[in-house]
This record gives C-alpha cells, structure tokens and sequence, in this order.
C-alpha cells in the first residue's frame, strides 16, 4: 500500500480510488481523525466496517431524528393549519415566502457561526477562547443589530432587509479568502490583541445576522401576523438541523465550504425579498 502511494505516477489518482481518506489535513479541514470520504457519509459506509464508522452513525442518526422530529412538530402541524384553515379566517399572503426565508434564517447561521468558532481555534489557541469570544460576540452584536433594525420605517423595512442580507453575503465571501491573511499577519500579536482583532472582524457579521430576523418579523406582521409563531418555530429547528449540517459540510468539505453554503442560503433569502412584491392581495 506505502510502496503504491509512495511510488505512484499519479498521487492525486490514488488517494481518490482509496477506499479510504488518508490525503494531507490543512488548516481548512484539520480532522486528522476522519478516514472516512464523503460518499460514506452521505451514501454507504465502507466495505470495512471499523471504529471510524461511528461518526458516520452518529451523524446520520442525529440527522435523522432532528429531521422526524422537526416534521413531527413543525412541518406536520403547519400542514394541517393550511388545510384547516377557514375562510373566516385571516389569510396569509406569501406563506411559503416566509417560511422559506426564515428557514435559510435558521440553517445560515449556524453555518456561520459554527466553522468561524472552528477556524478562530487556528488565532485564539485554545477552543474555549474559540468558542467564548466568537459565540459571545455573535450573540452580543446581534442583540445589537435586532435593536438597531427596530429604528427603520415600516416603508424602507424590505428594501433595508435586502441591503442588510447582500452586505452579509459580501462579508462572508471576504472573509473565506481574507481571513487566512489576517491570521498570518496577527498570529504572533499577544493575546489581548488577537481577542481584539477577533470582535472586531466578528462584529460586523453579528450586526448583519441580528437585523435579518426582526426585520423578517416586522414584514410578517404587515403582511400575516398569524404566521409569527410558525415562522419562529421553523427558524428555531432549522438551527438545530444547521449545526448537523454544519458539522456534516467541515467534517467532509472543510471551513470554506460550509460558509460557502451559508452565503448560497443567505443569497436565497435575499432573492425571496428580491422577488417579494411590495404589496399583497387580502
């Protein structure tokens, strides 16, 4: 097997056809401890079964029950609600608008919450820095970003909600190339200053990730207050189902690509309130 690597004309081409991963981590995809590719994960385990499939059976189990569970109390209920839902009642125009945008709501940031705490590991040093300063300044400035988002008017909440959505999609895509640089040049700062450095290169994102929701809740409220409690509630699962998926994209793809799905689900949300006509038909 060494001498079929090590000798090997091709040594992209051998570690593909390997039934399993054994190709060089980076700091992108650092899991030294996964052997497994992506097709074991998302399709069939190996033909061995070893110790390094039960990842892949906690990851698919968790999915699953999340997934039976959210159907069960979310998707199925909602279902019966439209079905029942009576003409003497208030009609909810761009029901499925919502539900969509709220739910790219939910799955986008836990895929920007999760592989940041992973890749400030690299700057921080320790985990628990990681997790301490990046998940505490994500909820602090997006506490303040849901108070700022209370400031606009009824008339300029959709057009600000699109520019707040496209400014995160831009950010995100400048960190997934800028923050390595950043890194390299701030690695050696005490630190204090690596602290400082990461609120300040964090709250940018908090602020844009905070006025998404509220500004989505206030549109709602014009347009169907009824549907508040179904879009919060979908939004709430959606976030547990983003840190599986979350865990599931890094573990298989790495950091990148996991905020690269977070901006293609940010960027889906915004194309809702894009296509969103500024007024419905009661």
């Amino acid at each position: 097997m060494f001498d079929d690597y090590l000798f090997s004309p091709d040594q992209k081409a051998f570690l593909k056809r390997y039934s399993l991963r054994v190709d060089p981590n980076t700091d992108n995809c650092p899991f030294f401890f996964n052997f497994l590719k992506p097709i074991h994960y998302f399709w069939k385990l190996p033909d061995t079964l070893t110790h390094f499939t039960y990842p892949v059976f906690m990851f698919k189990s968790l999915f699953v029950i999340v997934f039976i569970m959210v159907f069960l109390a979310i998707v199925l209920p909602l279902i019966i609600f439209k079905w029942n839902n009576s003409p003497q009642q208030t009609p909810v125009s761009f029901r499925g608008g919502y539900l969509y945008y709220f739910t790219c709501l939910g799955l986008g940031f836990m895929l920007v919450e999760i592989p940041l705490i992973q890749k400030f590991i690299l700057f921080l040093g320790q985990p628990l820095y990681a997790i301490a300063v990046i998940l505490s300044t994500l909820l602090i400035f997006s506490g303040i970003g849901s108070l700022t988002a209370g400031r606009f008017t009824d008339q300029a909440i959709l057009n600000r909600l699109r520019t707040v959505i496209l400014a995160l999609c831009t950010f995100l895509i400048i960190y997934i190339y800028g923050l390595p640089a950043i890194f390299e040049t701030f690695l050696g700062a005490s630190g204090l200053t690596r602290v400082v450095i990461s609120i300040i290169l964090i709250c940018p994102l908090g602020i844009l990730m905070g006025m998404a929701f509220p500004l989505g809740i206030r549109l709602l409220e014009q347009d169907g207050p009824s549907m508040i409690p179904w879009v919060w509630g979908v939004n709430g699962a959606c976030s547990v189902m983003g840190s599986i998926l979350a865990w599931g994209l890094s573990l298989n793809f790495g950091y990148n690509i996991t905020l690269w799905a977070a901006t293609v689900i940010y960027g889906c949300a915004c194309l809702v309130m894009i296509l969103k006509p500024s007024s419905f038909p009661q």
